[in-house]
């Protein structure tokens, strides 16, 4: 099934039995799978989760996420933060509470103030500027012009891969959203808020509108799924 990742915002993280903090974020690398969420702790500290440490689907009902703690991070243990490719050094380690949910993270300085960042242990640099918090609002245009903006992220939570970018327009004539492919994205314009799509205008309206029900119906996912394969034949 797919869902809408606004409605897994502020879900409880549960470890061991135990209520540990609420999703606040969903983080996602340049293939649109989610690696990464980032979780409000109930200590007060925010803390950054991989995908992989998540059991199972969410609870919907009892709107909760099980997670996983990986055998190093222990009460009282101290994580030591690698240095990223690029040799920035930040923090050189940060207490663990008594339930985790800290991968390794630090602080670097960028042109725009400092920004904490996700090293794995493979010294991979993954962005906190790629998630879903961020890439909310951002205008959606066509071949010829504006089209939207972007208005949820559409995901297979057992996969975490995003199939869908959730798409709005504020005229009263267009109910509902449309649901474009990451394949007909040209590219993400983060220093810009926008997204260029690969679509002219007349084929963007052309998009089959979906419900705001979540999960996103079957039917209604079908009929996009459909639109996009004769898009593509009639493409060549």
């Amino acid at each position: 099934m797919l869902h809408r990742l606004n409605t897994l915002n502020r879900f409880a993280i549960i470890v061991a039995g135990l209520r540990a903090g609420t999703l606040s974020d969903f983080c996602f690398d340049m293939n649109w799978r989610i690696r990464f969420v980032t979780v409000q702790m109930d200590s007060g500290k925010k803390g950054v989760l991989q995908t992989e440490q998540i059991i199972g689907s969410p609870n919907y009902e009892e709107k909760t996420v099980t997670c996983a703690v990986f055998p190093k991070q222990t009460p009282g243990e101290e994580i030591p933060f690698p240095e990223s490719p690029e040799g920035k050094s930040g923090l050189q380690g940060t207490p663990v509470s008594d339930i985790t949910l800290v991968s390794s993270t630090q602080l670097s300085n960028t042109e725009g103030g400092w920004r904490e960042e996700l090293v794995t242990e493979s010294s991979s640099l993954y962005s906190l500027s790629h998630c879903w918090s961020i890439i909310k609002g951002f205008s959606v245009f066509t071949e010829e012009g504006m089209g939207g903006q972007v208005s949820d992220l559409i995901a297979d939570e057992t996969t975490w891969q995003i199939h869908y970018v959730a798409v709005s327009q504020s005229s009263q004539d267009h109910c509902g959203s449309l649901l474009l492919p990451p394949m007909v994205i040209r590219m993400v314009q983060w220093s810009e808020d926008s997204i260029r799509t690969r679509l002219t205008r007349e084929e963007l309206e052309r998009v089959p509108r979906v419900s705001d029900l979540n999960p996103v119906p079957v039917k209604e996912v079908q009929r996009v799924i459909r639109y996009f394969d004769y898009l593509n034949y009639e493409r060549g």
